[in-house]
């Protein structure tokens, strides 16, 4: 279904600028306020799917709650004649995934730049109980003037809402995914600092650890595999920032960082040769055992 040059509500639809697991994403129009806005399209084989509309409409109300700069922000939902859709605010600019694949392996302090802003959008949801549950590169938004807006909370899980999760669904995307996620177990904050990790380590080496031939394949590696050393494929990195990166990728949520923004300052010391001597010696332990 292409809904380009079509109007749902008072919103004039555009060209069709991305597509993910749930449906479409257009640039729009919003005549009364003069303004560019995107709208987020419901597959139309999934509105006969109540669960998905739930989760649809879950979306606007939990991005809704949310206010922060690094944060998509949500304009309005509605439905029309079957069709589902919400209008959020237009980012002008690339994904992270698009510069990745643009320009490779990105240098530590730039990759620093890019993760403490959506460390610190992570951090405010987190607080608010709201946990993402699908970060990565696709869903970070690099807008002109470096700022960072991170989107697409689908599947996200408010803490204390309703659990959308159906039997042989897979919430997630598999190169991405936390073990615990990975293995149907319960997701907190530490699940996204460690899905934030796996883009750390893309942004520094231009791949994902943990790639398979299928889905389920990756899916067991996320949960039993150390990942390679990021220094094996960019020898210049320090063992700092390597160190870093591993422990963000711990299989144990509670050896992980305990917040996106704790990774966030960890990393940025690490680049500056800052880290306290006690934090060195206990990420070189790490580094030696995942060896």
């Amino acid at each position: 279904m292409n809904l380009a040059g079509k109007t749902l509500g008072k919103y004039q639809i555009g060209p069709e600028i991305g597509r993910g697991g749930m449906g479409a994403v257009y640039k729009g129009y919003d005549p009364s306020l003069n303004r560019a806005v995107a709208v987020k399209v419901l597959a139309p084989h999934l509105t006969w799917e109540g669960r998905f509309v739930d989760r649809f409409v879950q979306e606007a109300r939990t991005v809704a709650q949310l206010n922060h700069p690094h944060i998509v922000s949500i304009h309005d939902v509605g439905v029309q004649d079957g069709v589902y859709y919400l209008v959020m605010a237009y980012v002008e600019g690339e994904t992270l995934r698009d510069l990745i694949v643009r320009q490779g392996a990105l240098a530590p302090r730039q990759a620093a730049e890019i993760l403490t802003q959506v460390a610190q959008a992570l951090d405010y949801a987190h607080q608010r109980g709201v946990v993402h549950r699908d970060v990565k590169p696709g869903t970070i938004l690099m807008e002109a003037g470096q700022r960072v807006v991170l989107t697409d909370f689908g599947i996200a899980q408010a803490v204390e809402g309703p659990r959308l999760t159906a039997t042989g669904m897979s919430l997630g995307t598999p190169e991405y995914m936390s073990p615990e996620q990975a293995l149907g177990g319960t997701t907190d904050a530490r699940s996204d600092v460690y899905s934030l990790g796996i883009v750390l380590y893309e942004m520094l080496t231009g791949h994902v650890p943990f790639r398979a031939d299928t889905p389920l394949a990756t899916l067991r590696m996320q949960a039993d595999s150390p990942p390679p050393s990021p220094r094996r494929f960019v020898a210049s990195l320090s063992q700092e920032v390597e160190g870093v990166v591993l422990k963000a990728l711990a299989k144990e949520p509670a050896t992980r960082y305990h917040s996106a923004g704790s990774l966030a300052k960890a990393l940025v010391a690490a680049i500056q040769g800052r880290l306290p001597a006690a934090e060195r010696r206990a990420l070189r332990r790490m580094q030696a055992s995942t060896a």
